[in-house]
């Protein structure tokens, strides 16, 4: 009987350190030559999100699709801009499960409190059931945009949601 006690318990914690390594290395699955294993990203659903929405800290959503050139681009830039200011996770939100339908897009942005459901990739902040940072809306995403192409500066955005925000919350 403690034979297969032990053998259940050893079997428990492997699966566990399986499924705890594979969620943790699923972004660089997802994004490979832009992120490797070792990165701040967390896969996350949208009902898991809202559930930490709630919390006092503060909540940093990577809203991406990696069949999506831009998101490919800026995951990178994302996770390295985390890293330089001590950012220990951001959840990533797979668009793949929310931008098929129009429907879908909505409810999301019901969901999370967020303004534009198609605009990929996004940053949120949220904290305290209230979205901090938006960048799917359009006026705030104008602050970020590069003066060349008018393409959003992700490392801009990076410096003030992680360096700045966090001061004023």
């Amino acid at each position: 009987m403690i034979k297969y006690l032990k053998f259940g318990l050893v079997f428990l914690m492997a699966v566990l350190t399986f499924s705890l390594t594979a969620c943790s290395e699923k972004v660089s699955s997802l994004y490979p030559g832009y992120v490797d294993s070792d990165n701040v990203f967390e896969i996350k659903t949208a009902d898991e999100i809202n559930e930490l929405k709630s919390s006092t800290d503060l909540i940093y959503v990577f809203y991406a699709d990696n069949d999506d050139f831009t998101s490919c681009e800026t995951i990178s830039i994302v996770n390295e801009q985390a890293k330089q200011f001590n950012v220990d996770v951001i959840y990533y939100l797979d668009a793949k499960e929310y931008n098929v339908s129009k429907e879908e897009r909505k409810n999301l942005q019901t969901l999370l409190g967020i303004n534009d459901a198609s605009f990929l990739p996004s940053l949120f902040v949220l904290s305290n059931n209230q979205v901090l940072f938006d960048l799917s809306r359009k006026s705030v995403r104008e602050d970020y945009l590069n003066d060349e192409d008018s393409s959003v500066n992700y490392q801009r955005v990076c410096g003030y949601i992680f360096r700045e925000l966090p001061s004023l919350n």
